[in-house]
Formats: structure tokens, sequence, C-alpha cells
């Protein structure tokens, strides 16, 4: 399993797919609502919302879950939002298979 460590890398691979889906994506992500909310008051752009989120994720931010900050976690958050494509695409680009496949 291979460590999420840059906001950039996570930001590029996402491709804007989640943007508008940023909330349930960091549902799935387990960050308490309390910090979607926080999220969600200071950015008027879904870009800045999704930004915010997975910056405040990777830092290990109070009230961002216990999850470990994989490629899997992320690609497993990405399937659970309807994406399957795209998880599929990041699961073959970061060398791992779908659960539940």
């Amino acid at each position: 399993m291979s460590l999420c460590t840059h906001l950039a890398d996570v930001i590029e691979a996402l491709d804007h797919a989640l943007d508008v889906r940023w909330r349930e994506f960091g549902t799935y992500l387990r960050i308490e609502p309390v910090i979607l909310n926080s999220i969600d008051a200071n950015k008027s752009n879904v870009e800045g919302r999704m930004l915010q989120l997975v910056e405040k994720w990777l830092g290990h931010d109070n009230g961002t879950g216990d999850l470990p900050r994989t490629w899997e976690t992320v690609v497993q958050a990405v399937k659970k939002t309807g994406k399957g494509q795209l998880a599929e695409q990041l699961a073959q680009r970061y060398g791992m298979q779908l659960s539940g496949q």
C-alpha cells in the first residue's frame, strides 16, 4: 500500500471528477461533519472545498478519521461515491485490486 503524501498528487489523480461530490467523498474518508461544515462555510467554490478537504485529511487534522492515508483508501472512497470507472483507473495506476470485484 503506497502512502498518499502530496496534496497535488491526490488532486491531480481525482482530476475534478468528485469536486461536486466533495462532501460525500469526505464522508467516506470518515471526516467528521463539523469539519465538512467548516469547509463548506469557508470556501465559495467546489474546487476549493475539495482542496481543503484533501489537505486536512492528508494532514491528519483533528476530526479527519483514522483511515490510513493510502491510495487504497482514496480508491475505496472514490468507488463508494459511485465513480467506479475512476476508482478502477486509480487502482490500476497505483497497482492495486479493487475489493468487491
